[in-house]
């Protein structure tokens, strides 16, 4: 459970070093709080004869857009995190910028998104202390069965 709560406590951390658990829950979250909404917009749309309209109905996309803004600085600071994790600098992650100011690209920006998370979730964490911090998988105070009773609690 810790590993689900702790980007929301720490919502507006950049330092420190975050685990691949915590990142992929929290992706997982995020892009199926997305999809699910978008989900369920095309099929209430369709069930009122508007198939095929990008529009949300209101009272999906104030809650939809509500978790969003809520969920995006604390989604950048895990990204930060899990970068240092993987001991490179969090400005790394101005790379997904980057089709915005060149302009089109080969690689659509969604594309080049999609494809930095999937490896920041799966590149292995540097297995000592290093400049931004020390070991997330053993933090002060909490040992290894600690950890795993948080998981599967």
């Amino acid at each position: 459970m810790n590993a689900f709560v702790r980007p929301w406590r720490h919502y507006v951390d950049f330092r420190g070093r975050s685990r691949r658990l915590e990142y992929g829950l929290f992706l997982a979250t995020f892009y199926g709080v997305i999809a699910g909404g978008a989900r369920l917009g095309e099929a209430i749309n369709a069930a009122h004869g508007l198939a095929g309209s990008r529009h949300l109905p209101p009272f999906i996309s104030v809650p939809y857009a509500l978790f969003v803004l809520a969920a995006i600085v604390p989604l950048v600071a895990l990204t930060v995190r899990r970068l240092h994790d993987i001991g490179v600098s969090g400005w790394w992650l101005t790379i997904v910028f980057v089709p915005m100011f060149v302009g089109p690209v080969r690689v659509p920006g969604t594309a080049l998104i999609w494809l930095l998370s999937i490896v920041i979730a799966f590149v292995p964490r540097l297995r000592r202390a290093d400049r931004y911090g020390p070991d997330p998988r053993k933090p002060e105070g909490e040992d290894e069965m600690s950890l795993l009773g948080d998981v599967f609690s």
